[in-house]
């Protein structure tokens, strides 16, 4: 008996030496060979706090076979997704039921301490989402269980009532936060600034900020009574207010800019001068820019996931229930769109998706025309897209010149038969033709602010120009030739046309706001009037000619 009871300590002594972390349930025993760090390293947390919450006074001396409590740090997971533009519907991009089916599996993974968080521009973009004013994204969220949103600059596109409207009718499961838009010097009444959520016991605190840039980069009819606070004055005030409302981790869930340096990795923009220049944040979510973002900004997790679900952005935070404090964080970027997890499409996503396509489908699949070759947008260049939007627009109010911004311009359309729902694709935007007058001067005035780059290349009809981009911003103009060769009159008055976007001097085209528009010519939406003229002459050969040169390259 005593040979048979040697043995069996014998034995379970060298299975103990070959498994030297083996943790149970809450406690960890200690095994002949551990060190107090490398069993904290493996547990997640520091020596400091394993040895304060076990009362260890000399972390040098631990005796095996003694229990320890392991259980004080928990683990918050973030997956977020931004700008997805209402791109419910797969092949080019990820789509809804793919998106999903990653979601589900990487919150799979931790699923009491797993939330979903979205950081804005969710809706317009998509022909099936703008037609419905958002209801498929509604859907979507609600389906999936996200804890919040933000409001993006694109959510004003129909009028923050018409998004709130399409919130309550869908019932949404989640807010749709922001704590820095103002009107009369006090928080929009529909605003929600922030919410305090409990999450795998920790409560967290998600607080909503949306870019200044939403003042210009919005319609102005939409934003002209708002002001968009500093990010950073309005998240070092309500941080204070979260923790005294009981918030142990401060997420900033903002449609913020930001940038990554491919090769140092550092990230740059508004997103890093809100982490640098507040306290108490422990994660930061951005959108806004359409970047791909993973990294640290002063010490504190930072992420975007590019834009239109095709990536998922994922931030790990380690959560001290001891020091009550996040102690170590990890951030990635899941690739959702070229993924190959071996992972089916959500089975009821792709239901719902395929039920509003078929709905759609009279109105979307109409053939309106042809193209002879791909009709091409260039951001930074005049370009094919921008060539025929300004020529019809020029055409069909009878101006002498026509301008639209190159941000307008969403997508590029094969060569061959084009449908309703690719001009919706290309032009998501309800924008109509305006008119009105301006001197030579004023053109050239224009034309200057487009040089910038800012917003990108102004879009032009009705003349060329060449600039020099190596000369100082606002005297790159070099020389503008109208249609007939001949140079454009300072002193003369022109007519010309642009969209009601741009007319309010928004895209930072501050020279437009000075002036009076009419829509006399034209009342239609752009998009109608590219339909139209498709209908009318069948088949179009985009122009390729480019209407602004640099003459310093």
């Amino acid at each position: 008996m005593k040979k048979r009871l040697s043995t069996v300590l014998i034995l379970a002594l060298i299975v103990s030496m070959m498994v030297p972390f083996a943790s149970f349930g809450e406690t960890y025993v200690i095994q002949p060979g551990d060190t107090l760090w490398e069993i904290a390293q493996e547990h997640g947390m520091s020596y400091e706090t394993l040895a304060g919450a076990n009362s260890i006074e000399n972390p040098h001396m631990i005796y095996a076979g003694t229990s320890l409590n392991v259980n004080l740090v928990k683990e918050l997971d973030l997956l977020t997704t931004n700008d997805f533009h209402g791109m419910m519907e797969g092949g080019y991009e990820s789509g809804a039921a793919k998106l999903a089916a990653y979601l589900e599996y990487y919150k799979a993974m931790n699923e009491e301490g797993t939330i979903l968080l979205d950081a804005g521009d969710s809706f317009q973009g998509s022909p099936m989402s703008n037609l419905l004013y958002g209801e498929p994204v509604v859907k979507f969220f609600n389906e999936m269980g996200y804890t919040a949103t933000v409001i993006g600059n694109h959510e004003f596109d129909w009028g923050i009532e018409k998004i709130t409207e399409t919130m309550t009718n869908n019932e949404a499961t989640y807010p749709l936060l922001t704590a820095n838009v103002y009107k009369d010097g006090a928080l929009a009444e529909w605003a929600t600034p922030y919410l305090i959520t409990e999450v795998n016991g920790i409560k967290v605190g998600i607080l909503g900020l949306t870019t200044p840039d939403s003042a210009v980069t919005a319609h102005k009819d939409f934003v002209g009574d708002y002001t968009f606070e500093d990010p950073i004055a309005i998240t070092n005030a309500m941080v204070a207010e979260l923790e005294t409302k009981g918030a142990e981790v401060v997420i900033t869930l903002g449609h913020i800019p930001a940038r990554q340096d491919y090769d140092t990795k550092e990230i740059t923009g508004e997103l890093a001068d809100l982490v640098n220049g507040t306290t108490g944040v422990d994660a930061a979510i951005g959108g806004h820019s359409h970047s791909r973002v993973a990294g640290k900004v002063n010490g504190i997790p930072v992420v975007m996931g590019y834009k239109h679900g095709r990536m998922i952005g994922h931030i790990t935070l380690y959560f001290d229930t001891v020091q009550n404090e996040v102690v170590n964080s990890e951030i990635e970027l899941i690739e959702v769109r070229k993924g190959e997890l071996e992972v089916e499409p959500n089975a009821v996503v792709a239901e719902f998706v395929a039920g509003y396509s078929k709905e759609l489908e009279p109105v979307f699949g109409e053939v309106v025309g042809t193209f002879t070759e791909e009709l091409t947008r260039d951001y930074n260049l005049t370009s094919k897209a921008g060539n025929w939007f300004t020529d019809v627009m020029r055409a069909q109010s009878g101006v002498d010149f026509a301008f639209t911004n190159a941000g307008g311009i969403r997508a590029d359309i094969d060569a061959g038969e084009v449908t309703v729902e690719e001009l919706f694709t290309i032009m998501p935007f309800d924008n109509k033709t305006v008119t009105s007058a301006m001197t030579g001067k004023d053109i050239v005035a224009l034309l200057e602010q487009g040089c910038t780059l800012s917003k990108g290349m102004l879009q032009i009809s009705g003349l060329t120009f060449t600039y020099d981009s190596s000369k100082p911003e606002y005297s790159r103009v070099v020389e503008v030739t109208m249609a007939d060769g001949t140079l454009i009159d300072l002193e003369k008055e022109y007519t010309i046309a642009t969209n009601d976007f741009l007319a309010g001097g928004q895209d930072n085209y501050s020279t437009l706001a000075d002036f009076t528009f009419s829509d006399a010519y034209q009342a239609e939406l752009i998009r109608d009037q590219l339909a139209e003229e498709l209908r009318a002459i069948g088949t179009y050969t985009p122009d390729a000619t480019l209407r602004a040169v640099d003459v310093a390259e």
